[in-house]
């Protein structure tokens, strides 16, 4: 323990003037400012003296954490005369759910451990409950977590899964309702594919029985417009066209209009033409709505995706919380 006090004292002294004025709380364990919790052994901490401060065998901290705090008891020692350090130590059994606030606090804690990653480190703001001018960071390491209080953490465990069942199964529900109505979308969808579908066939059989002698020159205008149609189907993704693309639709366009020029001048042309057109617009309307369907079945396979996310967290959390009912006999 001499070792750690003397590692304090050497830390303080090399932040000069700046740990005096700010009066800075600086924590150590095994000779790391990285607070391993409760792990059964005493964790050390030391700041200097502001003037008119008085000590005593005990002082009060106050840990916070996103707007909750808890007050913990720690040993301290006055310093020895000419100097101005003083020296403690947090009590070895830092969380209590016994105590006042802690089980909220603990909850605080571990939700902010989900964020920390790999790290497994939080950081507490603390200061002395007496003198807020006394601040300082503990940096809490929950990796290898927890010697002396297991019960605690299982406790607060327990109380965070009882929190979030009732917004899964809200959660449920909801996702089960986005799925019905997505699928009764996409049954309305696919039969106005089928629809659009027979309208295509239909005007197809009718031209190759009837107008079988234009077969080449609609060939070459069924594909105009399906690249005319492809051209626009990017701006469907809120994407702009380029200029050049602005002028190959134009050229495009232009070629259409000559070929259905030269078709009209045939015999039966303009006829030919309307019953090729009507099927150009079916089979647009089609390729635009097979696009939305196709949306909306990966709608429906996301939706159940995450219907079947929340169904498992459900079955883990009934799970853990009868696991923990056991360990905490309630």
């Amino acid at each position: 323990m001499r070792k750690i006090y003397i590692f304090i004292l050497t830390t303080i002294i090399g932040c000069g003037q700046l740990a005096a004025q700010k009066s800075t709380i600086f924590y150590v364990k095994d000779s790391s400012s990285n607070i391993k919790v409760d792990d059964g052994y005493k964790t050390v901490f030391a700041f200097s003296k502001p003037d008119n401060y008085e000590v005593s065998e005990s002082i009060q901290l106050t840990l916070s954490l996103n707007g909750k705090t808890i007050n913990i008891s720690a040993k301290a020692k006055n310093p020895e005369k000419g100097n101005r350090m003083v020296t403690g130590e947090l009590p070895e059994k830092l969380f209590d759910s016994k105590q006042a606030g802690h089980i909220t606090f603990g909850k605080a804690m571990l939700t902010e451990l989900d964020s920390a990653g790999k790290d497994s480190i939080i950081t507490i703001n603390t200061f002395a409950s007496d003198a807020k001018d006394i601040k300082g960071e503990l940096k809490l390491d929950f990796k290898g977590c927890c010697k002396t209080s297991k019960i605690f953490w299982y406790e607060i465990e327990y109380y965070i899964l009882l929190s979030k069942q009732g917004p899964i199964q809200d959660s449920i529900k909801k996702v089960t309702a986005d799925i019905q109505r997505e699928k009764a979308l996409e049954a309305a969808s696919q039969k106005y594919l089928d629809v659009l579908s027979q309208q295509a066939e239909e005007g197809n059989a009718a031209i190759e029985l009837n107008f079988s002698s234009f077969k080449m020159k609609f060939k070459s205008l069924k594909k105009i417009n399906e690249n005319i149609d492809n051209s626009f189907a990017v701006t469907k993704t809120g994407e702009q066209l380029t200029e050049e693309q602005k002028k190959e639709i134009a050229f495009m366009t232009g070629d259409a209009s000559k070929l259905k020029e030269e078709i009209k001048k045939e015999p039966r042309g303009k006829e030919a033409l309307t019953a090729f057109e009507k099927v150009a617009r079916a089979n647009s309307q089609y390729n635009s709505s097979k696009r939305q369907h196709d949306l909306i079945i990966n709608q429906v396979k996301a939706s159940e995706a995450k219907l079947d996310w929340f169904k498992k967290e459900s079955k883990r959390i009934r799970r853990r919380i009868l696991s923990l009912k056991k360990v905490l006999k309630l």
